[in-house]
């Protein structure tokens, strides 16, 4: 089982993908509770997007298992984990490593500091319209809010 990104913000889907027997029905659980079905193609291949909606913020974990069309059903496979964040912490995360740390704070004082209209609006995480003071605070926040989870 993959994810298609194993950092999600709230309310978003996750999206995992894999392999099974072809045609088998693939049941995908979240936190040991079943989250979906989906049907593997004739190569096998599989994508499920699960809801997060009911999830908290923090780490979760998913794992799938196959049932063929014998009705044979196999082991789970391995657990995977997934975190889901606040939405402005996807867009804290200027860097894009799924953390948010002194590297992002570097980039968002670098385009604090720019010249380029562009460059200081994507660090606009409050989304009104400007770059300003209020968007350091949001930034600050987002910062340990992460470092407490």
């Amino acid at each position: 089982v993959g994810f298609a990104k194993v950092v999600v913000a709230a309310g978003e889907p996750i999206t995992a993908a894999g392999y099974a027997a072809p045609q088998s029905e693939v049941e995908v659980e979240i936190d040991d509770a079943e989250s979906g079905r989906v049907a593997a193609d004739a190569s096998g291949r599989y994508s499920i997007s699960a809801s997060t909606t009911a999830l908290a913020l923090n780490e979760h974990s998913l794992r799938a298992r196959q049932r063929t069309a014998e009705g044979r059903t196999s082991d789970f496979s391995v657990t995977r984990i997934f975190k889901i964040v606040p939405s402005v912490a996807m867009k804290a995360d200027f860097n894009r490593d799924t953390m948010i740390d002194i590297t992002d704070w570097s980039i968002f004082l670098s385009r604090w500091q720019s010249a380029e209209a562009e460059s200081r609006q994507s660090i606009d995480l409050n989304e009104d319209g400007s770059s300003n003071i209020e968007d350091f605070s949001v930034f600050l926040n987002v910062i340990r809010t992460q470092r407490t989870r």
